[in-house]
């Protein structure tokens, strides 16, 4: 089939080698879509990219949500609490080797975060996958800084 390319960013847009991004993960907040990445290349940002209104399909508003990870890694992202809209999940590699998921706060535009690993998990990647059977998802991420898998089983509200 024919595809077509539209650039929608060049990722952080500062002068180099502070620029650009590296990992990239859809998402859905209900009807809208929205990409989030790291940045720069193993950056410290988490940034969102969601569509700007009427503004063509080339346009999208950039929003950091966090500005404080170390060597950011991995990134992934589902609707974990069943509410219509995904939550994003980062992983960094240095620094304090933790595991956020992010959750776009209800009737507002910001994003809460919580800690899912706080110190032992210098997450590579992460996956999703409802490994119990329990009809949640739930978060396994690698680490390769610190030699581990780990399950991170979703226990709901």
């Amino acid at each position: 089939g024919a595809w077509s390319r539209t650039r929608l960013t060049g990722g952080d847009p500062a002068d180099w080698p502070l620029s650009g991004a590296s990992e990239a993960q859809a998402g859905a907040l209900g009807p809208e879509r929205f990409v989030a990445t790291i940045e720069p290349w193993h950056g410290h940002q988490v940034v969102v990219y969601r569509p700007t209104p009427d503004a063509g399909a080339a346009a999208w508003t950039r929003s950091v949500i966090d500005a404080t990870i170390e060597d950011g890694h991995t990134l992934v992202t589902a609707d974990f609490d069943g509410d219509g809209r995904d939550e994003i999940v980062a992983g960094e590699r240095r620094g304090r080797q933790s595991v956020y998921l992010y959750r776009m706060v209800a009737g507002a535009t910001d994003w809460s975060r919580q800690v899912l690993d706080d110190g032992d998990m210098g997450a590579s990647g992460c996956a999703i996958a409802d490994l119990n059977a329990d009809g949640r998802l739930d978060v396994i991420c690698i680490g390769s800084r610190t030699a581990n898998l780990k399950w991170y089983e979703n226990a709901g509200h």
